[in-house]
């Protein structure tokens, strides 16, 4: 599950321990979510989120993306770099992209 694989790759270097106290959780939850032995709720999916400081939807943005770009792994990276800048700078790296290929 991508979003589940989000939650992991979010992690912000936090310990499973720690992700789950920000998340108001048990750590084994957070852990058997990263395994994919359990489902996650919306409403445990919205605690984790403000826990790694995310909006929902970015979980659900590269889940969309990630379906789009399973055959490519080059767009996957530069997804997976452009989720760990903030706003700001994702559209300064739009703005330059729109640059160079015009």
């Amino acid at each position: 599950m991508v979003i589940v694989y989000e939650i992991y790759v979010n992690r912000k270097n936090l310990s499973q321990q720690q992700l789950a106290d920000l998340a108001r959780t048990h750590y084994s939850y957070i852990g058997d979510l990263e395994r994919g032995n359990r489902n996650i709720t919306l409403q445990s999916l919205e605690k984790i989120a403000s826990a790694l400081e995310v909006d929902i939807s970015d979980f659900f943005i590269y889940q969309y993306h990630s379906k789009k770009s399973q055959s490519n792994p080059t767009l996957v990276e530069i997804m997976d770099l452009l989720l760990e800048i903030n706003e700001s700078n994702q559209k300064k790296v739009l703005n330059i992209l729109k640059e160079v290929f015009r």
